[in-house]
Parts: structure tokens; C-alpha cells; sequence
């Protein structure tokens, strides 16, 4: 359900202190054709806009878009620096809310990963950023609200704990997403990002 939209706040920040910025809906996300998402969809659509309009010097992901962007840094995408706001380390907590709001066993939901995994030619396990985090150079800041109820603040604290250098800034009382629209943490991603 997420889209470049919930994004505009970071823009004139961005361009102000002299970067260009380029937001992209993820396949199946806002105004993206199609209905289909995955992790695989995403790092690829990607790297299709590094070719465009990279390469990044940084990258600025939200939630599920953190998960896809750690994949795309392992499939070669080049980043200075990135900042995630409210990202997984896991994926369990989006296969969990999807089962129960489909309403689905686990054994039917087992099989779902096992035909995706068929239909991505991938293999989910080692592919979580908790999995992938510890091989990664890329200067990382994350922010996240302890009490965030769609993405658990664990998942954020677990990802810092394993990425090295990662930073971890607490972003309290903003939720899941005002986080993105708050001017302490729009200048928090920013400054990260203009570091050298």
C-alpha cells in the first residue's frame, strides 16, 4: 500500500542541500503498472532507475522498500549511504499479517512461499536484511518509532545491531509513517546523506 507520495517531505529538504531527487513506486505500489510485488520486482525495478538515473550517492527507503533495497545492494546496486525509516529485518512480520488477513493456515501458507520461491527462483531463507546486513559496507541510518505498530521497533534495533556502523535514532511517537513527514527526521536523513 505504500507510494512515493508519503515521500514528498524529504524532497525540497534534498534538493536544498544541492541533490537530486528521485522517488519510484514500487511494482504493484501507487501508480506503478501492475499488481504484482516481491521482493525480486522491487531490487530489479531498482536497478532499472540506477541505469537511468545513478548511479545514487544516496538512498532513502521506507518499510518493505528497506527489505528491497538491502536486496538490490547485494545484486550490485551502488549506494553511498542509505536511510530506512521503519525497516523489517525480517520477513515474518509482512507473511504473518498477510495470513491472518487472509485468513489462511500455516500449512496453506508454507506452500504459498514454497511456490514463490518456484515462481522467483529464489530461495527466501539467508535472503532477510537481518541475512544479508552483515555483509554490507553501505553507511546505514535508521529511524524508527518504538512504538510502531505495523513494523516493530525490534525488527529496526535488530537490523542496526547486525549491519556494521549501522545507526540506529529513535523516532518517538511518530508511528509508522509521520516518521516520514516529521522535519527532525527529514533533516536527520538528510545530513546523513550529505556526509562524506
Amino acid at each position: 500500500g505504500g507510494h512515493s507520495g508519503q515521500m514528498t517531505a524529504l524532497v525540497e529538504p534534498l534538493v536544498a542541500a544541492g541533490c537530486r531527487a528521485v522517488a519510484l513506486d514500487l511494482p504493484g505500489h501507487g501508480a506503478s503498472d501492475g499488481r504484482v510485488s516481491s521482493l525480486v520486482h522491487g531490487a530489479r525495478a531498482l536497478k532499472r532507475v540506477a541505469a537511468l538515473f545513478g548511479p545514487f550517492e544516496g538512498l532513502i527507503a521506507h518499510s518493505f522498500g528497506a527489505a528491497v533495497s538491502t536486496y538490490a545492494i547485494t545484486q550490485g546496486l551502488p549506494v553511498r549511504r542509505a536511510v530506512y525509516f521503519a525497516p523489517p529485518s525480517r520477513f515474518e512480520t509482512f507473511w504473518l499479517r498477510f495470513r491472518m488477513g487472509v485468513g489462511v493456515s500455516a500449512a496453506v501458507m508454507e506452500r504459498m512461499l514454497r511456490r514463490a520461491e518456484e515462481w522467483l527462483h529464489v530461495k527466501f531463507d539467508g535472503l532477510s536484511p537481518v541475512d544479508m546486513a552483515p555483509r554490507m559496507d553501505t553507511p546505514l541510518l535508521i529511524l524508527h518509532d518504538p512504538g510502531d505498530r505495523e513494523m516493530p521497533f525490534s525488527e529496526g534495533t535488530e537490523l542496526a545491531r547486525t549491519w556494521p556502523g549501522a545507526v540506529l535514532q529513535r523516532a518517538d511517537g511518530l508511528g509508522h509513517l509521520r516518521l516520514l513527514r516529521d522535519p527532525g527526521c527529514v533533516a536527520g536523513a538528510v545530513a546523513f546523506l550529505r556526509e562524506e
